[in-house]
Protein backbone atom coordinates (compact mmCIF):
# COMPACT_ATOMS: atom_id res chain seq x y z
CA UNK A 1 0.00 0.00 0.00
CA UNK A 2 1.24 3.46 -0.85
CA UNK A 3 0.27 6.78 0.71
CA UNK A 4 -1.30 8.92 -1.99
CA UNK A 5 -3.63 11.91 -2.13
CA UNK A 6 -6.43 9.55 -3.15
CA UNK A 7 -6.00 7.72 0.16
CA UNK A 8 -6.57 10.89 2.15
CA UNK A 9 -9.54 11.73 -0.07
CA UNK A 10 -11.07 8.34 0.61
CA UNK A 11 -10.37 8.53 4.33
CA UNK A 12 -10.09 12.17 5.48
CA UNK A 13 -10.97 11.48 9.13
CA UNK A 14 -7.45 10.53 10.37
CA UNK A 15 -5.95 13.69 8.88
CA UNK A 16 -8.73 15.84 10.33
CA UNK A 17 -8.32 14.20 13.73
CA UNK A 18 -4.57 14.82 13.68
CA UNK A 19 -5.18 18.46 12.79
CA UNK A 20 -7.67 18.79 15.64
CA UNK A 21 -5.24 17.22 18.12
CA UNK A 22 -2.48 19.52 16.88
CA UNK A 23 -4.72 22.58 17.30
CA UNK A 24 -5.75 21.59 20.82
CA UNK A 25 -2.11 20.90 21.64
CA UNK A 26 -1.06 24.35 20.43
CA UNK A 27 -3.94 25.93 22.38
CA UNK A 28 -2.93 24.02 25.49
CA UNK A 29 0.66 25.23 25.13
CA UNK A 30 -0.42 28.85 24.71
CA UNK A 31 -2.57 28.53 27.84
CA UNK A 32 0.09 26.60 29.72
CA UNK A 33 -2.28 23.68 30.32
CA UNK A 34 -0.13 20.89 28.88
Amino acid sequence: MTMTNSDTDDNPLPHAQLSAERLTSELGKSHGVV
